[in-house]
């Protein structure tokens, strides 16, 4: 960040956050595709993961 910007906006967030969802779903996908999915990479409590 330079010295003069201010905080991140919405939109700036919102599209870190759609590639980071898709990065996440990339490497689920690789996972279970290589079948190296495994009970222990589940999701914590709370955490909602859609299909």
């Amino acid at each position: 960040m330079r010295k003069g910007d201010g905080e991140p906006g919405w939109i700036t967030i919102w599209r870190g956050l759609t590639k980071l969802l898709l990065c996440m779903r990339g490497a689920h996908a690789a996972r279970y595709k290589c079948g190296q999915l495994q009970a222990a990479l589940t999701p914590a409590p709370g955490v909602c993961m859609s299909k």
